[in-house]
């Protein structure tokens, strides 16, 4: 039985509990940014994201990237791989 304060679910980073595992983004998070504009910074990405109702997850990743200008999505999700292992 879990002691308390413990519940696995609460304090799970975004994306954890999904096939990526951590330090990883799920493989449909690539999928999900490929639908964005690009050339485009982080700011952009997420406004555009939010208005295409991503799920909250992947706004939170768009959220860690670094800011400058991605090209592509494999771009973005490089990012978010090394913004998810910190």
């Amino acid at each position: 039985m879990p002691s308390k304060g413990t519940r696995h679910h609460h304090n799970t980073p975004p994306y954890q509990h999904h096939k990526g595992g951590p330090g990883k983004p799920p493989p449909q998070f690539r999928d999900q940014v490929a639908h964005l504009s690009y050339p485009s910074r982080p700011k952009r990405m997420i406004l555009e994201a939010q208005g295409q109702h991503l799920p909250p997850d992947a706004v939170r990743l768009l959220h860690r990237i670094p800011d400058h200008e991605y090209r592509t999505p494999d771009e973005v999700y490089e990012a978010a791989r090394k913004a998810h292992e910190i």
